[in-house]
């Protein structure tokens, strides 16, 4: 029986509708590195957690979270502890290469020494070889990297563009010589970002175009509306009457985020809100104006200010705030004109350009008549009632 879990890490049984997307990353992964672009709440952790549980026979696989690192020596030290918190499940893979790793206090004491931070490059190289060896010829090693565009950016703040450029052009080499590494980035932040502030900058390289990049969809409407009826059934009693009518208006509001999901279903479990559909609505709008953010929207603001130049962070509030208060998309000509009553000197193209990274970032959605609106009606909902 599947439970409600508002936020906690789901069970790989429990993740929902993610099968074959787990089978196409696979594919991929026996090739290339892989770059999973995932909305913030949209399931991505779930999935690599379940990939990493159902993996290919010829791979060994590490996770970690590279939220806190902030310099690249951070890295090595990661990469050195989660391999170490993993051994005891590998000996079976690892044979003698396993005493190699009983060295490993050693080389973490060496990456405290003074010039270590200058001699990360070959810490870093070192580390993978190793990796690699231990693992042997005839087994992949497959690294998920959660948060890696977070990491980046802060390696960027604290130690330069340069170091941050240096680490993905390391990667790059380290892909190319060890035919069987496999790293596969994922972020709430996309990449894209972080690049682009690093070309801004000068380093106008290309460091990431050998692996596949794919962006991460929210479930399928059939998919929200069956995990929200199993919820609905199986965590509250008596079970609704009208448990049909509620999971699908769970759908129609959530559109696809199964964490929203287990949110809603927690509030109706808890009695906070009647099992109505105005339940559910009002369910929702407990979520958008939590003070706590439990719905974490308060990341489409705050990345703006961290991701975004001066000029374009101006130019697309004032996009956001026009389209929440519209009922219907808008075209570009609409959107210049809007932008330039409130600054008449503004360039038509930085306009357009400020458009088309909204629309990258997935604030925004293009419709097939080039028209614009936001791309999700619960983040709309926000920016309407708390930005505006």
């Amino acid at each position: 029986m599947m439970k409600i879990n508002p936020g906690g890490r789901l069970a790989p049984k429990d993740v929902v509708g993610r099968d074959e997307e787990i089978k196409e990353y696979w594919d991929i992964l026996d090739q290339q590195g892989l770059i999973l672009a995932a909305e913030r709440r949209i399931g991505k952790s779930s999935i690599i957690f379940k990939m990493r549980d159902s993996s290919m026979d010829d791979c060994i696989t590490f996770y970690q979270d590279l939220s806190q690192n902030n310099t690249v020596l951070d890295l090595v030290r990661s990469i050195f502890y989660t391999v170490e918190d993993n051994l005891p499940g590998l000996k079976k893979y690892l044979g003698k290469a396993y005493h190699a790793w009983r060295f490993i206090p050693k080389k973490i004491w060496i990456l405290e020494l003074p010039n270590a931070k200058n001699r990360w490059r070959d810490h870093l190289a070192n580390t993978i070889e190793e990796l690699i060896t231990a693992a042997g010829t005839d087994k992949k090693v497959v690294l998920f990297w959660d948060e890696f565009p977070v990491m980046l950016h802060k390696i960027k703040r604290n130690e330069g563009d340069d170091v941050a450029m240096d680490l993905l052009d390391q990667l790059r080499v380290l892909r190319q010589k060890h035919t069987n590494l496999r790293l596969v980035f994922t972020g709430s932040i996309g990449l894209h970002l972080v690049l682009r502030g690093l070309s801004l900058a000068g380093n106008p390289n290309t460091p990431v175009n050998d692996m596949y990049q794919v962006e991460v969809k929210p479930l399928s409407k059939g998919d929200t509306i069956n995990l929200s009826r199993d919820l609905l059934l199986n965590n509250i009693a008596p079970p609704p009457d009208n448990v049909d009518d509620l999971a699908n208006q769970i759908a129609n509001k959530v559109e696809g985020f199964a964490y929203y999901v287990h949110h809603i279903a927690a509030l109706l479990k808890r009695g906070k809100y009647p099992l109505t559909i105005d339940g559910v609505d009002a369910a929702v709008d407990f979520l958008v104006n939590d003070p706590r953010d439990t719905a974490d929207l308060q990341d489409y603001a705050t990345r703006l200010d961290k991701y975004y130049e001066a000029d374009e962070k101006i130019i697309a509030r004032i996009i956001l705030n026009a389209l929440s208060t519209e009922e219907q998309p808008i075209g570009l000509e609409k959107i210049i004109n809007l932008v330039r009553s409130n600054d008449s000197a503004v360039e038509a193209e930085l306009i357009k350009d400020v458009v088309d990274l909204l629309w990258r970032d997935h604030y925004l959605m293009r419709t097939p008549e080039t028209t614009y609106r936001f791309r999700w009606k619960m983040v709309e909902k926000w920016w309407l009632e708390n930005r505006t």
